[in-house]
């Protein structure tokens, strides 16, 4: 379902009334058309889980749904031996290495202060301002670049 879905349709579980009363905010598509794949919390109040997602994000995301149809759709085989289950499975839910997908990749190397709670802080901040690196990155500001954030932080081998 999720391989065709029409996005930005929002996916929703529900569709909860909003109670004035409380006076939260509520997602609203008509105010939120720059939210490329909307999928609402069925809590109350309704926000976006996804609000990160940006183009090649969503790319990303597209690209995986595809690769788990055509996995999983294995699976529908009335034929397969428990052995030849298990296999789909584990294919389906391989760990991928990100550097081996990836030619070109761009590091950013942090180095702050050596108090561990001012480190803490800074490196807060600088995570913080990663999604608007991701998002200079994309059209229309770089042409043909798609940039796959690795949300992972890494230590330097040689250092602590």
């Amino acid at each position: 379902v999720l391989n065709h879905w029409k996005w930005p349709s929002p996916i929703r579980l529900t569709n909860p009334d909003r109670i004035r009363e409380l006076k939260f905010e509520v997602w609203d598509p008509l105010r939120n058309k720059k939210d490329l794949a909307p999928i609402i919390t069925p809590s109350y109040p309704p926000m976006n889980s996804t609000f990160n997602v940006n183009k090649s994000t969503l790319a990303v995301l597209k690209k995986e749904l595809m690769r788990g149809e055509k996995i999983s759709s294995r699976l529908m085989n009335e034929n397969l031996g428990t052995e030849d289950i298990l296999k789909i499975w584990e294919e389906l839910m391989e760990k991928r290495n990100f550097f081996l997908e990836h030619r070109d990749y761009l590091q950013v190397k942090l180095s702050g202060p050596e108090d561990e709670d001012e480190f803490n802080k800074y490196y807060g901040f600088v995570q913080s301002k990663m999604r608007q690196l991701v998002l200079s990155l994309e059209p229309p500001y770089m042409f043909g670049v798609q940039c796959t954030p690795y949300p992972k932080a890494m230590e330097h081998p040689d250092q602590k």
